[in-house]
């Protein structure tokens, strides 16, 4: 806890700062999601793609933002499937459950 801080050549901005803090909290999820949204389409399918989009990665539980109440049933039939198909496309067990809440697609 004695430890010295190395003096800084400049003062840092507060959004650095943030910036750098975020970053390490989130490092991992926000890479994986990015490459989830980008093969979205190839783990739900052209119709489901459509209808939702991936929107947080949270304790290996996928949130997914669905346009209306009757897809998110649609949606609970084909759960296992999609997650296998994520699994699969991450090379890794990433999700383990995935969660369908109504929201902007």
């Amino acid at each position: 806890m004695n430890q010295k801080r190395e003096k800084l050549s400049r003062p840092l901005h507060i959004e650095d700062i943030l910036q750098q803090v975020m970053a390490s909290f989130r490092k991992d999820s926000a890479g994986d999601l990015l490459t989830i949204s980008k093969q979205w389409k190839q783990a739900a399918g052209d119709v489901f793609a459509n209808e939702s989009r991936p929107g947080a990665i949270k304790d290996k539980k996928l949130i997914v933002y669905v346009s209306n109440s009757g897809w998110i049933q649609e949606f609970q039939f084909n759960k296992a499937i999609i997650i296998e198909k994520l699994n699969d496309i991450m090379g890794k067990q990433l999700i383990s459950d995935i969660i369908f809440k109504i929201g902007n697609v």
